[in-house]
């Protein structure tokens, strides 16, 4: 038995396909680059019940050149019986049907002065959980990294269920929510 063999039997059924599943985000990233809300897919699929079990999530960029902080992408697991189950089959229609949920036109729309601009600290829980509940997340959680160009991404979000949540899965949010800094913002 090789070493990744043996790895890989180390991880539950349940394990490995959350790895998987992370690991073929970049590929198709890479794949839809030019699809514009390339972000709301990437949110969805991190989102989703196989992956990271939130009931809500919030992706905004702070732009402090533009004096902004935008939202991008937002996720509500009540409407995820608006898309197929397989979002990555046809971009464009999932990125439509997913814009025309209430909850995802809100975010969108939302538009704020830049934190950073103003020298708030992207760690003071008490700013970032205002700006979750004005969003509708009743108990926000949030992660935050830098992004290209001094721009600053932030991921607002509350778990369907954060007893389920597993270590692994804890661990590997942090690392998998910057991926959609890899997203273009059209």
């Amino acid at each position: 038995m090789n070493p990744s063999d043996q790895n890989q039997s180390s991880l539950s059924l349940i394990e490995q396909e959350l790895v998987h599943s992370l690991l073929s985000l970049p590929q198709k990233i890479i794949r839809h680059h030019g699809v514009s809300g390339l972000a709301q897919l990437v949110l969805h699929e991190l989102a989703h019940d196989h992956n990271f079990k939130l009931k809500k999530a919030i992706y905004l960029a702070d732009n402090p050149e533009f004096d902004h902080l935008l939202g991008v992408a937002g996720y509500s697991q009540d409407d995820c019986g608006l898309h197929a189950a397989d979002v990555w089959q046809n971009p464009e229609k999932e990125i439509s049907s997913i814009n025309e949920s209430l909850y995802s036109k809100n975010i969108k729309n939302f538009l704020q002065k830049s934190m950073k601009a103003q020298h708030l600290d992207f760690h003071n829980k008490e700013e970032i959980e205002g700006v979750g509940k004005q969003l509708g997340i009743e108990k926000p959680q949030f992660l935050s990294w830098d992004l290209k160009h001094g721009n600053h991404g932030l991921l607002i979000f509350e778990y369907a269920d954060s007893s389920s949540l597993d270590l692994l899965r804890q661990k590997l949010f942090t690392h998998a929510a910057a991926l959609l800094g890899f997203c273009p913002i059209f």
